[in-house]
């Protein structure tokens, strides 16, 4: 039985939609909720002929005992996309995966023998497909605002912004609008100001500016170059000088996911 273990059942959109079993086939599988079978109360019990596949999003690991023991039992344990937290990951958890695939560009771990680079496989959703086919080309029927804002959480920063895209007219959406709310939103703007990893992902993946709000969480590592990080007093001029994000990145971003694919079908072919 192939098993994903995944934040599936979450009101975020891109926790929800990084599962990779939403883009490419693996045949019959169970979906795991992170929340309820390694946090919660509720047990999954894998075995040697089993496999599990984790990802995609962030996951923060440390002292998570059931973890440890799916690990150990599955035959094959797979990351796909996953966020790599550098405070609590260390190299004994990244050596417990069969194959991991981190959206961690630069993490130290990559060798692309057994760790390799893995943007989240919601690139492969059938909005780019557009973006792709048109070779990045910026449809004519989008309007050109300058300023969309698309955030994680209400705290000091995201009011802040909220006062302004009140005052401004400019559109907000978060991380509990749906899926077709929040590419609206991006979709229409030039610039996209957001503290969300999707939300700095799929602007880049339509070839936006991005201006990232700085957060205590270590979750852009993975994010074009382009991407430009400022603190709240800061996005005027982080807007003023973001550059798009090439149409080379979503292309990137399908191929490495492509073969990923390729890798864990061969892999889940000598386990399940």
């Amino acid at each position: 039985m192939i098993y994903f273990l995944h934040h599936h059942d979450r009101t975020n959109q891109g926790d929800v939609l990084s599962g990779p079993y939403n883009y490419f086939d693996f045949g019959r599988y169970e979906k795991v909720s992170w929340d309820t079978s390694i946090v919660g109360p509720e047990n999954v019990s894998v075995s040697a002929s089993d496999a599990v596949i984790m990802g995609g999003g962030i996951y923060f690991t440390a002292n998570k005992w059931k973890l440890a023991k799916m690990m150990k039992a599955a035959g094959a344990f797979i990351g796909w996309g996953i966020g790599l937290d550098p405070r609590t990951e260390d190299k004994e958890f990244v050596d417990r995966f069969t194959l991991l695939g981190t959206r961690e560009r630069k993490s130290e771990y990559i060798d692309n023998e057994r760790v390799f680079y893995m943007p989240c496989s919601s690139c492969m959703n059938a909005i780019f497909d557009e973006t792709e086919a048109s070779g990045g080309a910026v449809p004519k029927a989008v309007s050109a605002r300058k300023i969309a804002i698309h955030t994680n959480a209400s705290n000091a920063d995201t009011t802040a912004l909220g006062k302004r895209a009140d005052g401004e007219q400019i559109v907000w959406t978060k991380t509990i609008s749906t899926f077709d709310e929040t590419i609206a939103n991006i979709k229409s703007a030039e610039c996209v100001v957001t503290n969300s990893y999707h939300g700095a992902y799929w602007a880049s993946l339509f070839g936006k500016k991005v201006v990232c709000l700085k957060t205590e969480v270590p979750k852009w590592d993975g994010l074009h170059e382009n991407v430009v990080f400022a603190s709240i007093d800061e996005v005027d001029d982080a807007i003023a000088a973001a550059k798009r994000v090439p149409f080379d990145y979503l292309v990137e971003c399908r191929t490495l996911n492509r073969s990923f694919y390729k890798r864990v079908q061969d892999l889940l072919s000598l386990t399940v």
